[in-house]
């Protein structure tokens, strides 16, 4: 949203500026501090003194509404997409709360009537498999729809044989029919399983057994370069798949040196997201001439995750910062 409002023009970013000012006032420091990018439209903002305990949680609270209330409009409403809430705790999802019913103009006690709509757009992704009754998200589901909320759920399926050939026609930039052979392929080896296909397609292209061709070459005219995409049905056909995502990953896994194996599965261990530094104290990684940029990394999936926290015992090899820009490379792991 702030790299939006940058990329505006700069009468646009001045009123956005005095508008989220005007709205945050002395608390517009505190959001800066967390939110660096906020602090490029505001400027340099005083910052009150830090406390602790509910009154910090309560003006993070009154500060996130402020922002979102000055940002969020009928004629420019906003959407924020959260994945895997599932893991999220208490207390972000107490502001995800906060935020919805404050901005719906609801209070805590008055819940009863249905409200008209807000120019907030909550889209929250969660396993349902891993919400029970007792899960802080059902509290949340609650307490909107108690409130009012617009609520819509969306179960998400695999896709269908028909879908599976659009996904891949769109990607590929191929019609329909030269894509279908492909498409019924990758729909039987993963059932129209969206993560599936994904990395059954990344992995054919990494094997070099669906790639591109430059026909109709004319070094004269760069317009007139055509690209094909060619693929070998038979060898495709014969790859012996599990219907489990893993089997895919474990391979993109192996390929790494085994001390590479054993950084990923310590990682596995820390959690989702990880540090660089926390696995330097884990490894005392005593070469600090090729230390990777600061910052965190995540898996890039639950399952890369899983995959990486099942693989073998370490023996000497490359440095720390060598292995992570390699998970990288594969799409084991992300920069955030």
């Amino acid at each position: 949203m702030c790299e939006d409002i940058l990329n505006g023009t700069v009468e646009d970013i001045e009123r956005t500026r005095e508008k989220i000012t005007s709205a945050l006032g002395t608390e517009a420091g505190l959001l800066a501090e967390i939110l660096p990018s906020l602090g490029h439209i505001v400027g340099e903002q005083p910052t009150k003194t830090a406390v602790g305990g509910v009154e910090a949680q309560n003006r993070l609270h009154a500060a996130f509404r402020a922002l979102s209330r000055s940002v969020c409009t009928p004629e420019a409403p906003a959407v924020i997409v959260l994945d895997d809430v599932q893991w999220a705790d208490e207390l972000s999802l107490d502001l995800m709360r906060t935020l919805v019913l404050e901005e719906e103009g609801v209070e805590r006690a008055d819940i009863d009537s249905p409200r008209p709509s807000s120019p907030l757009l909550l889209v929250l992704c969660y396993r349902d498999n891993e919400v029970d009754y007792s899960h802080p998200m059902s509290f949340l589901i609650s307490d909107l729809r108690s409130a009012g909320i617009g609520l819509t759920e969306i179960n998400v399926e695999n896709l269908s044989r028909e879908d599976t050939n659009q996904l891949l026609s769109d990607a590929s930039h191929m019609h329909t029919a030269t894509s279908r052979p492909l498409a019924d392929i990758v729909y039987r080896m993963t059932q129209g399983n969206c993560f599936f296909v994904e990395q059954f397609l990344n992995s054919l292209c990494r094997d070099r057994l669906l790639y591109r061709i430059q026909s109709n070459y004319d070094s004269d005219n760069e317009k007139n370069k055509e690209w094909k995409w060619r693929w070998d049905e038979v060898v495709i056909s014969s790859l012996d798949l599990s219907d489990n995502v893993v089997d895919l990953l474990a391979g993109r896994i192996m390929k790494l040196t085994p001390w590479a194996r054993d950084v990923l599965q310590v990682a596995a261990c820390i959690g989702s997201t990880f540090d660089i530094a926390t696995l330097q104290l884990v490894f005392d990684s005593g070469d600090k001439r090729r230390r990777p940029s600061a910052g965190c990394y995540s898996f890039a999936s639950q399952k890369r995750r899983d995959t990486g926290g099942n693989k073998d015992k370490k023996e000497d090899g490359e440095e720390l910062c060598k292995i992570l820009e390699l998970a990288v490379e594969e799409g084991l792991v992300d920069v955030i």
